[in-house]
């Protein structure tokens, strides 16, 4: 090779071998190429076990990031879990505080067909209407399936 492109190779390698040592393996009209050239090699021979290393690094760094990720991911997994549960459980409190309030609104309709009486809507008597309205709130009730079932469905969220 001329001059000029050893000296780009041999100051390419000394950057590249990261030992801090910074030579110059320039051949001049006073240092020939077989003189340095052992030198070269060695350094080469050497920087292997480095070049090994700071692979094995890289290899460590890249599996605890995909680690930290897996655990991260997993993290967020189960926070979308959490949160899924905790609105599917205010769900059940809402519908509970509805049903509550729903089915003292039948009472009185109740008392009040007692005391207006029956009539027709859309073909079918008030009290079909207020027994279709209690199914209907009777639905609401979290506990249909008891404590168990009411966290079997917040589970399961």
């Amino acid at each position: 090779l001329p001059a000029p492109q050893r000296k780009c190779l041999a100051r390419n390698f000394t950057n590249w071998s990261g030992n801090g040592r910074n030579r110059d393996w320039i051949e001049t009209s006073k240092k020939k190429m077989a003189i340095i050239l052992p030198d070269i090699v060695s350094a080469i021979i050497a920087a292997g076990p480095l070049l090994a290393e700071a692979a094995r690094e890289r290899e460590e760094r890249h599996r605890r990031y995909e680690q930290e990720q897996a655990e991260r991911r997993e993290r967020q997994r189960r926070q979308e879990i959490d949160h899924r549960r905790w609105s599917r459980f205010q769900d059940h409190a809402e519908n509970w505080r509805a049903r509550a309030r729903l089915l003292v609104f039948i009472e009185e309709l109740r008392r009040r067909l007692q005391i207006e009486g029956d009539a027709d809507i859309e073909g079918r008597p008030l009290s079909e209407w207020i027994i279709w309205a209690e199914e209907r709130v009777l639905s609401l009730d979290p506990f249909q399936n008891g404590l168990k079932g009411l966290f079997e469905t917040i589970s399961s969220a």
